[in-house]
């Protein structure tokens, strides 16, 4: 989305957090239809500013495919008219409850401000009766037609909503000049000349064209560009002037306060005191909620869950009960470990975290949500060091509270079900809903980089969560009791994300049967499971197994034989020769190179005793499959189809570095390779060579996220050799003539 849609981002900013956040911003769509959102502007100056919003954006993304559908709240990527990135504009919270409302689903209001810093049992139950229900804009305008007082009240309020529109359209144009020009200036009669051309190209529905303005305006064309954008904005949110209204009211009666709440707003401990009203019956929590929530977190990495990015609302039940719902808003330190480590997201006191810090094991998930192993910064259930304020947990009793939920039942059903829905999400869905955010992106070189970045960090982590669920006996059980509710409901989910994403029907039975295989698997293989299964076992038996990685994050169960008394390199062994007896070429190419990662890591006798084994296997591996490309075109064409199959990013250099051993580039490609290589910019598909690898954050926050690899240097002395070698054979005029 262009900036030139938005109105309100100079207004009422708030810097409370590390963004500029500006609250009271309407975006407009290509029709004119408002849409209140919050805009953030880029985190930091620059391009790293510019890749902090890409990343958000994409992370939010994530968030929204993973969770529930009802909860979802979009971001789009702002840019500026030169294409730069200016920040991200987020949907209105108020949203997720205009698109659930109902009428037998009535919202319900807390006077939070009632309840004081400590309190009480007595005091907290006082403020639960005191929750009543909103009553709707619907309702409001039906008991006008016998109330004359609150009829004139709406009324009023509709008059007051055009004049804040007409003064919102005259702010927009001050904030476009102050925002896009050098020198910001307000020449009245200069603007009135440039007008009327403006208003005869949008009647006539012309794109704005600077060549159009007679040659004593195209000087200004700058300025012609800003009274164009405001004309249009004024033609086409006229045209909807009564949806707009009815939109800004409907907001207006559910906005913040209102119809929804943050934890930080209220005093600490009240998430013990609500839990035992729930076990008193007073209240009810929505368990599923929760359950998304933290599972979504811990999935993706979070390590910013506050109370301030933790949102509830309330609805009543039939009985009058009132029932929480919590949701999740700013995803920008998503992917912890994977990205944000080398990407100003490490805090001080974690500079001498490694990649282990972040690992996903059986009991964390087991006693989720009280993880241990995992250090996320901010964690209800975790005593955190170097802060405080209302934000974080500061409160022992409750964070033995939300351990509690380890023992609720409904909680831990949905818990298993949340963490088996993100380990299937197909490689089809993760690829289209990243490209959504970023459509608005001029560069498709620049969207692709981006997309393999996240795509990678996703699927690895995914794939780890798939492989540790399935060594859980508990979650087998859960799985083996749940099958079929458990298929309809994930695939239920995945439809309706998959519906507000406007695929094609093709895309959408191309995702929807990707789904269901990957669910087939899963089920498959636990069925086929007798006894204990390491994760390092359930990658095989998923085929998930990921060289260069997998490996290693399982290096303990390297040597842990399975029911039938095999090895994990014995069991890849076996697979390889049954699938070289049945000639299947795929699964030959993979299981090769499965097998030789694996065989890296045996004992000096098992490599002994296999050596020549695997020299006859070595042949088959995928990096000696590798085409043989002549020219640099055909080179990163080549890469950018690796780098869209979900292997390790050690595996992406692996095969570019044989894919260049085999090239027959000229030598001019050969130079220019070796310019992109060096000095890469944020669009190339080479760039992920120079992506460092580093176990240590603080040896990832000294250098970021790039720099001089030994994958690089290996290329670059691959290059060099070619090219000496190219310089030695002599050229066709220096050879005589016959």
């Amino acid at each position: 989305m262009r900036i030139n849609r938005l109105i309100g981002f100079n207004h009422k900013k708030n810097q409370s957090s590390g963004h500029e956040v500006h609250k009271n911003t309407i975006a407009y769509d290509s029709q004119g239809l408002a849409h209140p959102v919050i805009f953030k502007k880029n985190k930091f100056p620059g391009k790293a500013g510019e890749e902090a919003s890409k990343l958000e954006a994409c992370f939010s993304a994530l968030a929204n495919l993973c969770g529930k559908p009802q909860h979802a709240l979009k971001q789009d990527i702002i840019t500026t008219d030169d294409g730069h990135i200016a920040g991200i504009a987020t949907e209105h919270a108020s949203k997720i409850l205009l698109g659930i409302n109902h009428p037998s689903l009535p919202f319900a209001q807390s006077n939070n401000s009632s309840l004081p810093s400590v309190f009480s049992a007595t005091e907290f139950n006082t403020w639960l009766q005191q929750i009543q229900a909103i009553e709707s804009i619907e309702s409001k305008w039906k008991k006008a037609l016998t109330d004359e007082p609150l009829a004139h009240i709406l009324i009023e309020s509709i008059e007051q909503e055009i004049i804040q529109h007409e003064k919102r359209i005259e702010r927009y144009f001050n904030e476009r000049v102050s925002w896009s020009m050098a020198n910001p200036f307000s020449d009245a009669d200069l603007i009135d000349q440039l007008t009327p051309y403006c208003q005869e190209w949008i009647q006539a529905k012309q794109e704005f064209t600077a060549a159009k303005l007679p040659p004593e305006l195209q000087c200004h064309a700058e300025l012609a560009r800003l009274v164009y954008d405001k004309e249009w904005l004024t033609y086409h949110s006229e045209k909807k002037i009564a949806a707009n209204i009815q939109k800004m009211q409907e907001i207006a009666s559910m906005d913040i306060g209102i119809g929804f709440n943050f934890l930080d707003t209220l005093p600490q401990n009240f998430f013990t005191h609500l839990q035992k009203a729930k076990d008193c019956g007073q209240v009810e929590l929505d368990m599923d909620s929760l359950a998304d929530l933290f599972t979504i977190a811990y999935g993706l990495e979070e390590d910013d869950l506050h109370k301030g990015n933790i949102g509830y609302y309330i609805t009543l039940t039939n009985n009058n009960k009132p029932c929480f719902h919590f949701f999740k808003i700013d995803h920008d330190l998503m992917f912890a470990n994977k990205l944000m480590s080398s990407r100003n997201g490490a805090r001080i006191n974690q500079f001498f975290y490694t990649n282990h810090y972040f690992a996903i094991i059986a009991r964390d998930l087991l006693d989720f949500p009280d993880i241990r192993a995992s250090k996320n910064h901010y964690w209800p259930t975790r005593t955190s060091f170097f802060v405080n304020g209302s934000k974080a947990y500061q409160n022992k009793n409750e964070r033995n509270a939300y351990k509690a939920l380890n023992k609720d039942a409904v909680f831990q059903g949905r818990k298993w079900f949340c963490f088996l829905k993100q380990a299937v999400i197909p490689h089809e869905l993760i690829q289209f809903t990243l490209k959504q955010p970023l459509n608005a992106l001029n560069s498709e070189d620049e969207t692709h980089a981006t997309l393999s970045l996240i795509e990678r960090a996703f699927s690895s982590r995914m794939t780890e969560l798939q492989q540790v669920l399935l060594s859980i006996p508990e979650f087998r059980c859960y799985a083996k009791d749940n099958e079929l509710t458990i298929r309809n409901t994930i695939m239920d989910e995945f439809n309706q994300y998959i519906s507000t994403l406007g695929c094609s029907e093709a895309v959408r039975t191309a995702i929807q049967n990707a789904s269901v295989k990957k669910l087939n698997t899963v089920f498959q293989v636990i069925a086929t499971i007798q006894g204990t299964c390491t994760p390092l076992q359930a990658a095989l038996l998923t085929k998930t197994y990921r060289c260069h990685e997998t490996a290693s994050l399982f290096s303990m169960h390297l040597h842990t034989k399975n029911a039938t008394g095999q090895t994990p390199f014995e069991y890849a062994l076996e697979q390889y020769h049954f699938a070289a007896f049945n000639q299947e070429k795929h699964l030959i190419h993979y299981y090769a190179d499965v097998v030789c990662d694996l065989y890296l890591l045996q004992t000096a006798e098992c490599k002994t005793r296999y050596l020549e084994e695997i020299t006859q296997i070595k042949p088959f591996c995928s990096y000696n499959n590798l085409p043989c490309v002549s020219t640099l075109a055909e080179y990163k064409k080549e890469i950018k189809a690796l780098r869209e199959l979900p292997g390790s990013l050690k595996q992406d250099k692996v095969l570019a570095i044989h894919l260049l051993e085999k090239s027959h580039l000229s030598a001019s490609d050969l130079s220019l390779l070796k310019k992109e290589l060096t000095n890469p910019d944020h669009t190339s598909p080479l760039k992920f060579i120079k992506e460092l690898r580093s176990e240590l954050w603080i040896v990832k926050r000294i250098w970021g996220a790039y720099g001089n690899t030994s994958s690089y240097q290996q290329m670059n002395h691959i290059i060099q050799q070619q090219i000496d070698k190219l310089s030695a054979i002599p050229q066709n005029k220096d050879l005589p003539a016959f």
